[in-house]
């Protein structure tokens, strides 16, 4: 009976041993840390804006978690030479290993010619969003790996001709925000 309780005395002086709880909480607060790190990692907001001679579009943001994705583009002002068209294609694309990955496009024909200007200003808004797990609309993998090589790509047709004969691709630079 004395063995049995030395050897019970003997384990509660371990587990109140200051030493033993220093270690205890030394590899809890590095696990913690681990934890912290992978899950912030997990988040991720990036923005920017673009702003050339023919085009800007002042607010573009994507956004990523475990659980969803989110893709928006303000409108975009076409700041060029004044045009007619036909038809229209814009649309946001990343690039990966040289090949273009869609996120979002749409293509317009009109009846009557009209102003580029104001057919990019109308067309040229952009909202995906979607769960990360399958469900819905979401962003591929793919192009969550390379958004930082985003595009913005117009094609427009003018009267007469018969294929696209106005092309705009321009470069996007997003930042990442820190938290």
């Amino acid at each position: 009976m004395t063995k049995k309780k030395t050897n019970n005395k003997s384990k509660i002086d371990i587990i109140n041993s200051p030493r033993v709880l220093i270690i205890t909480l030394i590899v809890i607060l590095v696990l913690l840390t681990f934890m912290l790190f992978r899950v912030s990692n997990k988040y991720k907001f990036y923005s920017g804006e673009l702003s050339t001679k023919e085009i800007a579009v002042d607010e573009i943001h994507y956004y990523s978690s475990p659980v969803a994705t989110y893709f928006f583009a303000n409108q975009a002002a076409y700041l060029g030479e004044a045009k007619k068209v036909t038809k229209l294609n814009i649309g946001y694309y990343v690039k990966s290993n040289n090949n273009l990955l869609l996120i979002e496009d749409i293509t317009k024909e009109f009846e009557e010619p009209a102003d580029l200007g104001e057919v990019i200003t109308l067309y040229s808004k952009f909202k995906v969003a979607g769960l990360t797990n399958g469900k819905g609309t979401y962003l591929s993998k793919d192009i969550q790996r390379n958004m930082k090589n985003l595009y913005l790509i117009i094609n427009a047709q003018t009267k007469g001709a018969s294929e696209y004969d106005i092309h705009i691709e321009e470069p996007i630079q997003l930042f990442k925000v820190n938290e």
